[in-house]
């Protein structure tokens, strides 16, 4: 007997794809295998991981022109390759001390 054609919604494994599922998801829904899935739907797949990331990118970009500042400092990073710089200022010939703070405190007692 031979094994029945693969059957699937193409334009459902693209816009599952493009929430961010995985194939294995895709494939549990679809009740097929992720190589079967791999084999007929790749270019569906494919084209909806693109717009989900075109989706995130721009999202991103909203909330930086939003002024969000972590977004701002992620997408400088990321983007325009900005760092951050560590400093270090006293004499350069003198050797590095490294001082360990103490920030526990002792819990004042309460007033009798």
């Amino acid at each position: 007997m031979a094994t029945p054609k693969f059957k699937c919604d193409k334009e459902l494994v693209e816009n599952l794809a493009s929430i961010g599922a995985t194939t294995a998801e895709i494939a549990a829904m679809l009740k097929c295998s992720a190589r079967s899935l791999q084999r007929h739907c790749k270019p569906q797949m494919e084209r909806g991981r693109e717009n989900a990331k075109f989706s995130l990118r721009r999202m991103q970009w909203i909330a930086a022109k939003a002024g969000n500042p972590a977004m701002l400092v992620w997408l400088g990073k990321q983007i325009l390759g900005q760092k951050d710089r560590h400093e270090h200022s006293g004499d350069a010939d003198a050797p590095l001390v490294i001082r360990r703070m103490d920030y526990s405190k002792k819990k004042a007692e309460p007033k009798k």
